[in-house]
């Protein structure tokens, strides 16, 4: 776990006030001059009256209208983010959000393949709360999430050796312990295997102590499932204007010995085989051993695998029948490695045509069913349009997505998607596969098709069925998602996990009675439950101390624009994508100005380039969401109704800032 801050802000919750209007905020200005405090003991029916005295919305003008003035560069950058709307001022509403402070919790799950110290014997858990023993109070050093290590600062309860006592950190509960000398826990951060691994493994892929990266890759044998549009719509053409190099066999010039012909106009269909046979050539070389298929869709679904093996074609009411399509996947097998079986699969990739519908959750049914026998396998999707017939088709949508979704996730596979640029494929929709499995969703240039493969293939699963339980002192609560939820115990089920899955947290003190008045530090524990890809269940427990400061002057001095940058996207970006813009809206404003605030006590050069990107993706989001209000104009739009009608581009920017890391901040690819 890697906190906001050193300390942890021990006071009770503030709400800010903010009328949010129609039109698009300037995040890169501070807006906290223009809302107003007011205590969470403010009595709920006394709230109306005052926000009409003190912030009654003036209709048709905008309460951040002086933010609007932006220089021409910005202009130009969001208007290549979304189509600009006439600009329709409605009139503001007033939103009241927590007031941002630096109790905040970010944790990267892809830590999970870094080999740390396993304790034999089971977890000791609290028989009050289900904490775990940690042993936290014996340590005089503590490892962060990033490696870091910082000093511990004890305190209250702990683990009595001599008297078999562990009176729990978090709730106070005195357990009754015995105790073996090598199980008592030496460090932090520990492992306990839950289950072995299968003595008959399904699959050889990833027992990776003690190997170099070179030999972990070579020893993958997992599948990359290709699952591929070939519908009409993909023989659209495209006028490239410097022109584009294909090779011969995907064109139809006579080429008179030239491996390559420059070409003006090209297909959608034309720039996924490129991209397919420049990933085909590069899996091969770094992953000799993985075992690489294709699926395609179009009116019926073909099987193709990895061109050693006979093609399977299903079409008719076969599309329409869920079981009947994961068995044919499980039933379809191809063991080759892609080092023997690369020139049969290029061959496949260049004959491939475009005609017909597009039976797009048919053909993911099948994927899954081929990658259910090899944990970690990974199925990219890529498309240009709305499923219209099979499963999942626009008239048969009924959780057939959520159900694929949770199969692939309990198989260990991850999906992927990819949708051509200037196309409507329903997004929200099918990027709920992606969510479910800890896959990415990307709308891409047709021309840069090979990156957008080249990204996902470079993030290979690390471990399934992931599920985590944070655990804070029992005066303190959880924020789920900016949902305040009273407890101190939140759990969640995850899925896969790679080197990127991060997850962001708040949380705030619930009474400040309930915080002894003598306590040093407060306690925080992670327990993450996981599989790894060779099957062997463990429960990793982090456990950390937070030094209790009640000047929030102290805990911002100490701030980490990283872990607070994070989660300002990611929380305000989870709460737009229930359908909440307003309240969003207010979030993220609200937690952009704090995040400024706090950057500018901080001086360096990376504190202020991570607030710049942080920031420039608050705006962003704040772009998407007022447009989409300006669209809606009077109407009355419920959340739910939001979700359906969103966009694809909105449904792009959501799903990856709900999962921002920050590699992928780095990118600087979603601005």
């Amino acid at each position: 776990m890697n906190c906001a801050s050193k300390y942890a802000f021990i006071a009770e919750d503030e709400e800010e006030e903010l009328v949010i209007d129609s039109n698009s905020a300037d995040i890169s200005n501070d807006p906290s001059s223009t809302t107003t405090t007011t205590t969470s003991t403010l009595p709920p029916q006394q709230q109306p009256q005052q926000q009409q005295q003190q912030q009654a919305p003036q209709p048709y003008k905008s309460f951040f209208g002086f933010f609007r003035s932006q220089s021409q560069p910005q202009q130009q950058q969001q208007q290549q983010q979304i189509p600009q709307q006439p600009q329709r001022n409605l009139p503001g509403k007033v939103q009241k959000v927590k007031k941002a402070n630096t109790n905040v919790l970010v944790v990267n799950l892809g830590t999970v393949a870094k080999e740390s110290s396993i304790v034999t014997g089971d977890v000791t858990f609290c028989k009050n709360c289900n904490s775990g023993l940690s042993n936290i109070n014996s340590f005089k050093e503590i490892q962060l999430n990033d490696g870091k290590m910082v000093t511990n600062v004890p305190t209250k309860g702990g683990f009595s050796e001599s008297e078999n006592l562990w009176t729990c950190e978090f709730c106070g509960e005195a357990n009754q312990v015995t105790l073996d000398k090598e199980e008592i826990p030496s460090t932090n951060i520990i492992d306990y295997i839950l289950e072995a691994e299968p003595t008959v493994k399904k699959d050889t892929n990833n027992n990776n102590a003690g190997k170099s990266q070179k030999e972990i890759n070579e020893a993958d044998e997992s599948f990359v499932i290709f699952c591929i549009d070939v519908s009409g719509s993909m023989e659209v053409t495209s006028f490239v204007k410097e022109g584009m190099s294909l090779p011969v066999s995907l064109t139809n010039v006579n080429s008179e010995g030239k491996t390559h012909e420059k070409v003006s106009y090209v297909s959608r269909l034309q720039c996924v085989q490129l991209g397919l046979l420049q990933q085909i050539e590069s899996i091969a070389e770094k992953y000799p051993n993985k075992r690489v298929g294709i699926v395609t869709f179009s009116d019926k679904v073909t099987l193709i695998g990895d061109g050693s093996t006979p093609e399977v074609v299903l079409s008719g009411k076969t599309l329409d029948d869920l079981s009947q399509l994961i068995e044919e996947g499980t039933s379809f097998s191809f063991s080759s490695p892609i080092v023997k079986t690369k020139e049969k699969l290029i061959q496949k990739v260049c004959s491939l045509r475009g005609n017909g519908s597009t039976a797009l959750g048919s053909a993911t049914a099948c994927s899954i069913g081929i990658t259910a026998a090899s944990r970690g396998s990974q199925v990219i999707l890529c498309t240009d349009g709305l499923s219209n017939m099979g499963i999942g088709s626009s008239k048969n949508t009924e959780d057939v997505y959520d159900n694929l979704g949770a199969m692939a996730q309990r198989n260990g596979t991850s999906i992927s998607v990819l949708t051509i640029k200037g196309t409507d494929t329903k997004l929200e929709l099918i990027g709920k596969l992606a969510q479910t499995t800890g896959g990415q969703v990307d709308i891409v240039d047709p021309t840069n098709l090979s990156e957008g493969f080249k990204e996902i293939i470079s993030l290979p699963t690390l471990a399934t069925e992931v599920s985590i339980k944070l655990i804070v002192h029992n005066g303190l609560y959880i924020t789920d998602s900016g949902e305040k939820t009273e407890k101190s115990i939140f759990e969640k089920l995850v899925g896969n996990v790679n080197q990127d899955t991060t997850i962001s947290f708040e949380y705030g003190v619930k009474s400040s009675k309930l915080i002894e008045k003598d306590l040093k530090s407060l306690p925080f524990q992670l327990q993450i439950y996981y599989t790894t890809l060779s099957g062997k269940k463990c429960v990793r427990l982090i456990t950390q101390t937070q030094e209790i400061t009640t000047s929030l002057d102290q805990a911002e001095a100490e701030a980490d624009i990283e872990v607070l940058g994070l989660n300002l996207v990611q929380t305000t970006s989870k709460m737009a994508s229930k359908g909440d813009y307003e309240q969003s809206r207010a979030k993220n404003i609200a937690s952009a100005g704090y995040l400024k605030k706090v950057s500018s006590k901080k001086k360096t050069d990376n504190q202020s380039e991570s607030t710049d990107i942080y920031l420039q993706q608050a705006q962003v989001l704040e772009n998407h969401l007022s447009s989409a209000i300006q669209k809606e104009g009077s109407s009355s739009m419920t959340p739910s109704l939001r979700q359906n009608q969103r966009m694809d581009e909105t449904a792009n920017v959501l799903y990856n800032y709900s999962s921002m890391s920050t590699n992928k901040a780095k990118n600087k690819k979603f601005f």
